[in-house]
């Protein structure tokens, strides 16, 4: 038969152990140098933060207050745009971006509501401190977005107009997705004896696309009907969000100048 007093002393040893919690680790990236990688995108993560915290000198700036904060870390194999979201997360939850160029990271945005669009690129590494203050739990969501381009022909022959001496140059143009472009900065060059002669023109604005489509460039000077080589530029842009831009650099070309 057990002795009372070593019943009466388990029994007080099992309570005081029934009341002992043990305390909850941190997440595994809850410092800078532990920052997870989110390669390969998309990515999507709800950070249980409870049990983070933040470390000695973290930056905690940017008008949100912060108590708990997590690191991931992204470095693309090539330029993308990226679209970043915190939705879902607690009402306190904020983001922080740094872009580390080789130096050590720098602060590049803070972001609490709405997504944000980041361009990134293989020469720099993006960190993202996820943070919230009295909540515990943070969303985060990255998306890699296609980038704008374009690229442009031009006809081999160019109409002149004796009358008023302008020469009208014709091509066109492909988006890789619905914008806006024009043809600008067009030079168009041909010998006259011992001079040359230079012609200059922009085109309107082009509505471009995933079929090509024509731009037109009435370019002003004085060429002669024969041969002028022919540089030009295009510039697309899609007023966003997100708001994006790309050009194209064509020539020098040769273009037959004829009259009509």
């Amino acid at each position: 038969m057990k002795h009372p007093i070593s019943a009466v002393l388990a029994a007080a040893l099992l309570i005081c152990s029934a009341g002992i919690a043990v305390a909850a680790s941190p997440p595994a990236n809850d410092n800078f140098a532990d920052a997870s990688s989110i390669a390969p995108l998309p990515f999507a993560q709800v950070a249980d933060l409870s049990t983070a915290t933040t470390e000695a000198g973290e930056n905690l700036d940017c008008g949100f207050p912060s108590t708990k904060t997590v690191w991931y870390r992204y470095t693309p194999s090539a330029t993308e745009l990226l679209s970043v979201d915190i939705a879902g997360s607690d009402a306190d939850a904020g983001l922080r971006v740094y872009f580390d160029h080789g130096s050590g990271p720098g602060l590049a945005y803070c972001w609490q509501s709405g997504p944000l669009y980041l361009g990134v690129s293989t020469s720099f590494t993006t960190y993202f401190q996820l943070s919230v203050d009295t909540g515990s739990h943070a969303s985060l969501s990255v998306v890699s977005l296609p980038l704008l381009t374009v690229t442009a022909t031009i006809d081999g022959v160019g109409r002149l107009n004796m009358s008023t001496g302008t020469t009208v140059f014709t091509g066109t143009i492909t988006c890789n997705m619905p914008a806006n472009a024009y043809v600008g900065l067009l030079t168009a060059y041909q010998r006259q004896g011992r001079k040359v002669g230079v012609a200059q023109g922009y085109s309107d604005t082009v509505a471009c696309g995933t079929t090509p489509t024509p731009w037109a460039v009435t370019a002003y000077a004085g060429l002669q009907p024969g041969s002028a080589g022919v540089d030009w530029e295009v510039s697309a842009y899609i007023f966003g969000p997100p708001d994006q831009s790309a050009t194209f650099r064509g020539g020098p070309v040769t273009v037959k100048i004829k009259v009509g």
